[in-house]
C-alpha cells in the first residue's frame, strides 16, 4: 500500500516532515496490520 503526497513547495513537505505526521502514519499502518491479521 502507498499513500502519495504532493507539496507544492520545499516548505510544505519540510514542514509535513518535522511534524512527526510520517511517524504517526506508520504507527497507523502497523496497528492496521495487526487487525488485518486477526481477520485473516
Amino acid at each position: 500500500m502507498s499513500a502519495p503526497s504532493e507539496f507544492f513547495t520545499s516548505e510544505e513537505r519540510d514542514g509535513m516532515l518535522s511534524s512527526d505526521m510520517e511517524k504517526g502514519l506508520g504507527q497507523s499502518y502497523v496497528a492496521l496490520d495487526r487487525l488485518l491479521a486477526t481477520l485473516g
